[in-house]
C-alpha cells in the first residue's frame, strides 16, 4: 500500500510507500521539505473524524423548533385562505381574493347559502330584531345619555345662533352667525351617522358591547355635510320623480304640491336607507351612494328593509311628539315671539342703514336712507316675551335625550339587518391593494444630452400662465374684500387709497403663491404650473441638478422686483440676446430653465415596436 497526501506549500499530490510514514520528503513540484503522514492514524484523518463529530444530527437541527412555543407565536386574530393564503377580514368566512368559503363545504353551510339566495331567515331576523334592538339600547343607557347630551347641547346652541342670525343687519356678522348655525346643526347629524355606522360594524363582528366612541367636532361636522350630500346623491331618482310631481302640482295651483313632493322623496329614501347604510359601513362605500346598485339586491332585502322602516317610524314617534308638544304648549305665545323678533330685526336693520348713510358723509345717500327706512326706524315694537321660548326648548331637550335612545334602537336594527343579509347585499368588505408603479417616462434621467435650454418664446408663455394664476387668485380675494368693505360702507375716493387697499389685500395671496412656486421649483418636480404646461423645469446648472429653497426664494424675488419692476421687463428680454438664454434673474440666482429634447420619430417607432 502507499500513502497519498498533498504538499502543504503548493498542494501538489505526493504518493510514497508505507515505509516512508513519519519521515521527511521533498516535494517534486516546489522542493519544499515536508513530513509524510503516518497512515490511518494521520492528523487529516483525525480532523475528518472531528469534523464528522461536529456535523449536527437531525435531532440537533430540530432542537431549535422544539423549544419554540408555536401557540404563542401564531396570530389567532388573522385568518388566511386555505386556497390562496390571502388574509380574510374579521367576521368574514369567504376569501376576498378567490371567493373560497370553507363553510360552504359543510351541510349547514350549503343550507345557509341556499337560504341566503332566497332571502333572509325569518327565524334570525323578523323574530329577534324588535327584542334585540331594544335590549341593546337598554344595555347601553350610558351611550344613549351621552348622545342625548350632545344633541341637546347643540340644539340649544343652534337656537341661540339662529336667534342672532335673524337679528344682525350687515354682511360679515350675518355670515358669522350663519356659519355657527350651520356647524351647530351639522355636528349632531354627523354624530348620529358616526354612531350608526359604528354599531353596524359592531353587529357584523357579532359583538354586543360598545367600546367608547370618540367624539370629534371636526369629524362630526364633516360627516354631517356628508350626510346631506348623501341625501341628494342617493335620493336623486326620487327627487327627480316626486320633486317633479310636486312642481307640477304647484304650477297648477295646488297648495300641497311642494310638501307632497318633498315628503314622498324623503319617505322613499328612508325605505331604502338600511341597504345604503350597510354599504357605507364597509371599507368600500361607493354602492351606498348609488341607488341603482342597491336596487339589484331589493329582491331579498326589500321586506327586511320595510320591517326596519316600521321600527324606525315607531321609535321616532315619542321624540318627535316631544318636539311638537313643546310648540303646542307654547301655542300662540311662541308665534307672537317669532313675529316680534322679526319686527325687531327689521327696525334694527333700518337703523343700521341710516347710521351707515350718515357716516358716509354723502347727502344724497342720507336722503335716500331716510326716505326708505326713516318711518320704520322710528317704530318701537313690543317687547319680546322670551319666556315663550322656554317650553319649546325644554321639551326639545327632552326630545333630544329620547332621540339618543331611539338612535341606538335604529342602529342596532340596521346592524342585524346587515349581519343577516351579508351575502345577499353584495357588500365589499375589503379594498384592493394599490401598488404604486412609476411611469416609464419618470425613469429617464435628465442630463445635458437629453435636455436643452428652453426657448424664450416658450418661457414667455409659461410666465404668462403663472401671472394669470396669480391674477385669478388676487381677483378672488379682492372681490371678497370689496364685498366686505361695501357692507361697512367704506369708500376709496382717491387713487392712492385704491392702490393702498389693493396692495394690502394682495399681500396674503401673493405670499401664498410665492410659497407654492418656491416649494415646486425647489422640489422633485423642479417646475411651476406654467413651466409644467410647457414641459420645462428649473435647474441649478446644465447637469440638471435641482435648485435649493434659498435659490428658489431669491429667484422669485429677483423676477418680480428686478427683472419685471426695476428694469421694466428688460431683464426678461435679455434671454433673446444671450446664447444660453438666461434672463437677469437667472444670472443673479445661478439658475437656468431647461426642457427635455424632443424624441426623434425613429426612436419613437423603435420604442413602440
Amino acid at each position: 500500500m502507499s500513502i497519498k497526501f498533498r504538499c502543504p506549500a503548493c498542494s501538489h499530490g505526493i504518493k510514497v510507500p508505507d515505509s516512508a510514514a513519519g519521515k521527511g520528503v521533498r516535494c517534486p513540484q516546489c522542493g519544499e521539505k515536508t513530513r509524510v503522514p503516518s497512515g490511518s492514524s494521520s492528523k487529516p484523518a483525525a480532523k475528518k473524524k472531528r469534523s464528522r463529530e461536529k456535523e449536527p444530527s437531525s435531532q440537533d437541527s430540530n432542537a431549535f423548533l422544539e423549544n419554540l412555543d408555536l401557540d404563542r407565536i401564531a396570530d389567532a386574530e388573522v385568518k388566511l385562505c386555505q386556497k390562496c393564503a390571502a388574509e380574510i377580514p374579521p367576521g368574514e368566512t369567504a376569501c376576498p381574493n378567490c371567493g373560497f368559503d370553507p363553510i360552504e363545504l359543510t351541510t349547514a353551510g350549503r343550507r345557509r347559502k341556499k337560504m341566503a339566495a332566497k332571502g333572509i331567515d325569518p327565524g334570525t331576523f323578523y323574530q329577534t330584531v324588535w327584542k334585540d334592538s331594544f335590549s341593546f339600547a337598554l344595555g347601553h343607557i350610558g351611550q344613549a345619555f351621552r348622545t342625548g347630551f350632545i344633541l341637546s347641547l347643540f340644539f340649544v346652541v343652534a337656537s341661540v345662533c339662529i336667534y342672532f342670525q335673524t337679528w344682525v343687519a350687515t354682511g360679515p356678522p350675518f355670515a358669522f352667525w350663519t356659519l355657527l348655525s350651520t356647524v351647530s346643526v351639522m355636528i349632531p347629524i354627523g354624530w348620529l351617522l358616526y354612531q350608526h355606522l359604528e354599531i353596524i360594524r359592531l353587529s357584523l363582528e357579532k359583538k354586543d358591547k360598545i367600546k367608547k366612541i370618540r367624539f370629534d367636532f371636526a369629524l362630526c361636522g364633516m360627516l354631517g355635510l356628508k350626510f346631506l350630500a348623501w341625501l341628494l346623491v342617493y335620493g336623486l331618482p326620487f327627487w327627480i320623480v316626486f320633486g317633479g310631481l310636486g312642481i307640477l302640482l304647484d304650477s297648477n295651483g295646488s297648495a300641497i304640491g311642494a310638501p307632497l313632493g318633498v315628503g314622498l322623496s324623503l319617505f322613499s329614501i328612508l325605505l331604502f336607507t338600511p341597504q345604503a347604510m350597510s354599504h357605507l359601513a364597509m371599507p368600500v362605500e361607493m354602492p351606498g351612494w348609488v341607488f341603482p346598485k342597491v336596487a339589484k339586491t331589493l329582491r331579498i332585502s326589500f321586506v327586511p328593509g320595510l320591517i326596519w322602516t316600521v321600527l324606525f317610524l315607531l321609535v321616532m314617534i315619542v321624540p318627535l311628539a316631544c318636539f311638537y308638544g313643546g310648540y303646542a304648549i307654547a301655542g300662540s305665545d311662541f308665534d307672537q315671539l317669532v313675529a316680534t323678533h322679526r319686527r325687531h330685526a327689521m327696525v334694527h336693520y333700518a337703523n343700521v342703514q341710516i347710521e351707515l348713510a350718515e357716516d358716509s358723509g354723502r347727502e344724497e345717500r342720507k336722503q335716500a336712507a331716510q326716505d326708505q327706512y326713516g318711518e320704520l326706524a322710528q317704530e318701537e315694537p313690543a317687547e319680546e316675551n322670551l319666556g315663550a321660548a322656554v317650553p319649546p326648548i325644554g321639551m326639545g331637550v327632552l326630545g333630544c335625550f329620547l332621540l339618543g335612545f331611539a338612535s341606538l334602537v335604529v342602529a342596532r336594527g340596521n346592524g342585524l339587518f346587515t349581519s343577516n343579509l351579508r351575502k345577499g347585499l353584495d357588500l365589499i368588505s375589503s379594498k384592493k391593494e394599490l401598488v404604486y408603479q412609476r411611469k416609464e417616462e419618470d425613469d429617464k434621467i435628465r442630463t445635458r444630452k437629453t435636455t436643452m435650454v428652453a426657448p424664450p418664446v416658450m418661457r414667455g408663455l409659461a410666465c404668462a400662465i403663472d401671472i394669470l394664476l396669480l391674477c385669478i387668485l388676487n381677483g378672488s380675494v379682492l372681490g371678497m374684500v370689496y364685498y366686505v368693505a361695501t357692507s361697512f360702507d367704506m369708500t376709496f375716493d382717491s387713487v392712492w387709497q385704491r392702490i393702498t387697499a389693493i396692495s394690502i389685500a394682495s399681500i396674503g395671496p401673493t405670499i401664498a403663491i410665492a410659497l407654492y412656486f418656491i416649494r415646486n421649483e425647489s422640489g422633485y418636480e423642479q417646475t411651476s404650473p406654467g413651466k409644467n404646461s410647457m414641459k420645462m423645469f428649473v435647474a441649478a446648472d446644465d447637469r440638471c441638478q435641482p435648485i435649493t429653497a434659498g435659490q428658489a426664494t431669491i429667484r422669485f424675488l429677483l423676477f418680480w422686483f428686478v427683472s419685471c419692476i426695476a428694469t421694466l421687463m428688460f431683464g426678461n428680454l435679455m434671454a433673446l440676446a444671450r446664447q444660453d438664454r438666461k434672463t437677469l434673474h437667472d444670472l443673479l440666482s445661478g439658475t437656468q430653465v431647461r426642457m427635455d429634447k424632443p424624441v426623434p420619430k425613429e426612436e419613437k417607432d423603435k420604442e413602440k415596436a
